[in-house]
């Protein structure tokens, strides 16, 4: 399913955006605008072959004026109308490939919908779904608006990708009277066939129009803007429909939001609203977003706790907390889980470790709080300090399940070594002070190599493709590495990589994430990874193709000259060129790459050395009781190994390896005396040789038949 990094909204937010990068945020519906607040300043009366419409001049201003703007109808059935701009459709910004494929998405077909009843198109399912549009004038015409939304958008930064107007839906002199669905098309792309963005924010919007037929008012919070509900159904229309879903990154690496709090439209709050009605769905079904949707007795946690009883919310709630922190979710979606508020990783000391973690805030109601609790560390006990109007969890990263406290809300471990994470969920009564004491024990000294500093400057992305972003970290004496920790500007995939000792080596490490959290810190375990260095270099490398890196101007304090730069970059994954020779706005990158690495001081790591010889199992061979000779190739540097068998007169019989191996990970590789061509051989003294660089390894076999 097709992840939108552009979210969409109504007003324009601040937002940390990186160079050449776009984000789209969401139309809302807004309180009716009073006559004395509305101006026509752009008058327009010639539009012969089109239909004048009123469209705001800055969807950003809270004091609205409006332009009269020509539309050409260029679509018309039983349920919608298209009108495109005339002077955008005149200029090629709108074509009609992208109005066709929008006729039939939202007219006949969604074809990658989750259920079969609602493939057929934008407008039947959601009408199954929600119910039906307001009716104007004695119609229920949808009408979709192709325009320039006007909001200001420059190039870079937020734009607006669409919006529903309530404006629209009111006798004012600005109103146009008609179910109206606005979708940008600078910078959005509506030239293409398929224009999935537009796709997205119309099935967003429509759920928009249909939920002010049905209650107009369930944004309004006691005088407070509180759009939590209308939202998060507006983002799993399209989810459902298979049109794509909102980042969930903004709300994984903040989640001491309250479910019911709305402030400032952070992009946070978008994404938690998503992603709790994502659940919601997964687990109560489509009717009971119908019933959640119909309910205009109560609005928003009132019209849950009201379907789902109150004394079952709370456990609701807790579910959703455990599903997002194991990233367990059931449609498909690739979710990572959570990054947590807090970490122990700086307080843990060689030796026996008491920790009390004190955190005076103002907690949310229905909210949740989290602390990393390192790997590597061996845990005695836990015990949470205030347990009441709460619920504790502790996860194990590595095990993926829930580990069970006891009635007093304690765990007693047994010393385990595991990554986990310990959370504690808030509810309606939310406290002022949390406090947990964690007692644990550490052998070795854990350590934390970065050079951000905790600041973030931006976030870079390569226009032309896959792009590969690298820090490399020198370190001292004997170690094993324990995880590593980077930034990226959204959810989309990227590679993580370990290499040792060289940047172009081959990768001890490498696994692909289908969804990290971006904008937040994404963090791997690799203690059981087996990845131990011994003075030299570890590279960790992160590879993509649509995601963004974060990067920072910031330098560790004891840093200097020519040490500032530990960063590296390139386009094709084989030549690797310093950060510095990137240049934003024409300024020269000085900084490095929101990449952190994380290791154990280890007198016990001894990397591996090759082999004093090459062992064979077994030996002798006797290939018709025996299935096969097993032998291990492997290599500390990143050295070139081949591994070939020869008869008695040196002829080669068959070549079982020829590469290079990540270090320090054995090859398993197996003979099952047969030559090249598949043929048995017959009984007598083979030779094994391996040759690991310039050296040569022998071993000799007896096979017997």
């Amino acid at each position: 399913m097709k992840n939108f990094v552009r979210l969409l909204g109504f007003v324009i937010l601040p937002a940390v955006i990186y160079p050449g990068d776009i984000n789209s945020l969401c139309g809302l519906p807004v309180t009716e605008i009073p006559l004395t607040q509305q101006q026509i300043i752009g008058s327009l009366r010639d539009c012969p072959d089109g239909e004048i419409f009123f469209v705001r001049s800055n969807v950003e201003s809270q004091n609205p004026t409006f332009d009269e703007v020509c539309f050409y109808l260029v679509s018309t059935t039983s349920v919608a109308s298209i009108y495109v701009e005339a002077d955008r459709y005149d200029a090629g910004d709108i074509t009609d490939a992208a109005i066709a494929q929008i006729e039939n998405v939202f007219n006949q077909t969604t074809v990658g919908a989750d259920l079969p009843e609602l493939q057929q198109g934008i407008f039947s399912a959601e009408l199954q779904i929600f119910g039906p549009p307001p009716v104007i004038d004695g119609s229920d015409l949808v009408n979709i608006l192709l325009l320039d939304v006007r909001d200001n958008f420059a190039g870079t930064g937020n734009y607006i990708g669409g919006y529903f107007d309530p404006n629209d839906q009111t006798d004012n002199p600005t109103s146009n009277q008609k179910n109206i669905i606005y979708i940008d098309c600078d910078p959005v792309d509506l030239t293409s066939s398929n224009p999935e963005e537009a796709l997205f924010t119309l099935a967003h919007e429509f759920q928009h129009l249909l939920h002010y037929a049905a209650d107009p008012t369930e944004h309004e919070d006691g005088g407070n803007y509180n759009p939590w509900l209308d939202e998060g159904l507006s983002d799993l229309a399209a989810s459902v429909l298979g049109l794509g879903h909102r980042n969930y990154g903004y709300y994984l690496s903040d989640t001491s939001i309250g479910l019911d709090q709305w402030v400032g439209n952070g992009l946070e709050y978008y994404a938690k609203s998503a992603l709790f009605f994502q659940y919601f769905y997964e687990t109560e079904g489509i009717e009971a977003v119908t019933a959640i949707f119909e309910d205009d007795q109560y609005s928003r946690i009132e019209s849950l706790k009201n379907y789902l009883g109150p004394a079952n919310f709370d456990d609701f709630f807790t579910g959703w907390v455990q599903a997002t922190i194991s990233g367990n979710y059931s449609n498909g979606d690739c979710i990572f889980g959570i990054a947590p508020q807090s970490s122990l990783i700086s307080m843990v000391q060689v030796g026996e470790n008491e920790i009390f973690l004190e955190e005076n805030n103002n907690f949310n109601p229905y909210s949740s709080w989290h602390v990393a609790i390192p790997s590597v560390a061996e845990k005695s006990d836990i015990v949470d300090l205030q347990p009441l109007h709460s619920t504790d969890l502790l996860y194990n990263l590595r095990e993926h399940n829930f580990i069970t406290a006891d009635s007093e809300n304690e765990w007693f471990l047994n010393y385990i070594a595991d990554p986990l994470i310990f959370s504690k969920i808030i509810y309606n009564s939310a406290p002022t002070l949390l406090s947990v004491y964690f007692h644990l024990g550490l052998e070795v000294g854990l350590n934390e190599l970065q050079y951000d500093e905790d600041i973030l400057t931006m976030y870079l992305n390569y226009d032309s493709g896959r792009f590969y972003a690298v820090n490399e970290f020198p370190i001292s004496g004997q170690a094993l590495i324990t995880g590593a920790a980077f930034r990226v500007g959204n959810d989309a995939s990227v590679t993580l990589k370990i290499k040792k000792r060289g940047i172009t080596y081959t990768p001890s490490y490498s696994r692909t994430l289908c969804a990290p959290i971006g904008p937040g810190w994404t963090t791997i375990d690799l203690l059981n990874e087996g990845i131990f260095i011994d003075n030299a270099a570890v590279y960790v490398e992160l590879e993509t193709d649509d995601n963004a890196l974060g990067y920072s101007n910031a330098f560790p304090e004891n840093h200097s000259g020519a040490d500032n730069q530990r960063s590296y970059y390139s386009v094709n994954g084989t030549s690797y060129n310093s950060i510095t020779s990137l240049s934003v706005g024409g300024q020269s990158l000085q900084g490095n790459w929101a990449i952190r690495l994380f290791y154990a001081d280890s007198s016990q790591a001894h990397p591996t050395t090759e082999n004093e010889r090459l062992s064979l199992h077994p030996n002798p061979y006797l290939p018709g009781f025996q299935n096969a000779v097993e032998t291990q190739v492997q290599t500390r540097w990143n050295e070139h190994i081949s591994l070939r068998v020869y008869n008695i007169y040196g002829q080669e019989i068959i070549s079982l390896y020829e590469g290079t191996p990540p270090p320090d990970t054995p090859v398993t590789l197996n003979w099952s005396g047969k030559d090249h061509a598949g043929n048995n051989v017959s009984s007598g003294i083979y030779f094994f040789k391996e040759r690991i660089g310039d050296r040569q390894l022998t071993a000799k076999l007896l096979l017997l038949r």
